[in-house]
Formats: structure tokens, sequence, C-alpha cells
């Protein structure tokens, strides 16, 4: 369909009891459009043409399961990795330097599953390695027994909830170099003894990561490159 000249894709799914259409952009450019199962058409193309710009500036709605799912290449910790496929095999993600092969068998595999558990994994190795070095230069982290799960998210990059003291990170950081990992590592625990971002906070931050403030502008600009950039666009690192 076309909007605003740019042909896009449309994606519609029809539910038994939902009273409204809903819109909502994907990263890859496509729309999905939720509506009641009756609506013509006719009316949800004459919703979208009316609401052509209206739709056009939609906040995008990161599909993690998309993008791993058709990415040639994706980032790994800021370096480029080719995602290969091979058949057949016994169904699991292996890594060698720049390429991220996924070994699928014959028969049903979730290979976007899997993919997911191998960046999981390294992420949360990466994220404990971050929070031990912390505890090891400030005896106050040290004794707080934080908890660090993640999660792909679709904007925030990283929450604290202090009971108990668990880390949620956004998996998003796993394609971003590793410094940024510790800086929302950092910026968490720092979260745990001041709940605001008051003076004390950024105080209290700048200890743990003196060069907090240029990091968090620079991963701003790349994590929005990550959520609104097309897919076989590379992303700019």
């Amino acid at each position: 369909m076309s909007l605003l000249g740019e042909d896009r894709h449309i994606r519609i799914k029809r539910r038994k009891r939902q009273k409204r259409v809903y819109v909502r952009a994907l990263a890859d450019g496509s729309l999905t459009v939720s509506a009641p199962r009756h609506t013509p058409l006719s009316a949800i193309r004459k919703i979208l043409q009316e609401q052509a710009t209206r739709v056009e500036k939609l906040p995008v709605y990161l599909d993690p399961g998309l993008r791993l799912e058709h990415a040639q290449k994706i980032p790994f910790f800021g370096q480029e990795t080719s995602i290969v496929r091979t058949l057949p095999a016994e169904g699991f993600v292996r890594h060698d330097e720049d390429q991220c092969r996924l070994l699928v068998p014959r028969g049903p595999f979730h290979g976007r599953r899997a993919l997911e558990d191998f960046f999981r994994e390294h992420f949360l190795s990466a994220a404990t390695l971050a929070l031990k070095d912390l505890a090891a230069r400030f005896p106050e982290v040290a004794n707080v027994p934080f908890r660090v799960t993640c999660r792909y998210m679709k904007q925030t990059l990283g929450s604290y909830r202090k009971n108990p003291s668990r880390i949620s990170l956004n998996l998003c950081l796993v394609h971003y170099p590793a410094e940024f990992t510790r800086l929302i590592v950092s910026h968490e625990v720092a979260h745990h003894f001041h709940p605001d971002h008051s003076q004390a906070f950024h105080a209290t931050l700048e200890r743990y990561f003196p060069d907090h403030r240029k990091k968090h502008t620079e991963l701003k600009r790349i994590h929005e490159a990550f959520l609104y950039r097309k897919h076989d666009k590379p992303l700019p690192l």
C-alpha cells in the first residue's frame, strides 16, 4: 500500500472482541494494523490514508524476532556479525570471530529463540563481569546481592528494583560495544544508593564511570539508530 508516496507493507490482524482499529509501526518500515474481525479492507485503507501523516510519526516498536529472523548481519558487542544457517545440525549457535553460525537441524527448530538465548547468555556474562569489576573497586557495591536479568525492551535500557536488588537490562545492549553495558550497569547500581537523578546520584555515577555523560549521549544516538533504521542498513558504530 502507498502512504505519502512510499510503498509500505501492511499486516492486518483481525480480532474478535476488539472494538477499535490500532496501527503500530515496526522497525523494518512496515505497519501492523489490529482491527475488529468484520472491519472491511476498504475502511482500513481509508483510515490509513486519512491518517497518513500521523502514521508516519508513530513511534517504532522494536520487534526483536523480526530483526533476528531476517537480518543477514547483526552487531554483536559492536562488531558486525554474519548470521549463517547450516543444515543439518543439532540445533545450536556457534560464534566464530566475525560470524554467528546458526546450526539448524532437520525438523522443527526455533532459530530465532536459539539466537536470543545465545545473545542472552553472552550478555549476562558481560553484565555480571561488569558488576564484579564494580564490586572489586567499590566496597559498598560488594555488600549488595545484585541479581541481573535481561530481555528485549521497547525503549528503556535498564531499570532497578530495590526489593530484591534486581537490575533489569535491555538485551539490545548486546549489539552495542561492551563499554555501554558497563555504563548501564554502573547507572543502575548507582540507583541502589540514590533512587532519583539527584546531584548525589550523578556524583556516585561519576565515581563508577567517569566518562558517563559523554557515553550516555553516544549510546542514545546508537540506540535510536538501532530502533529506527531498516534491517538492510548497517548500524553506524
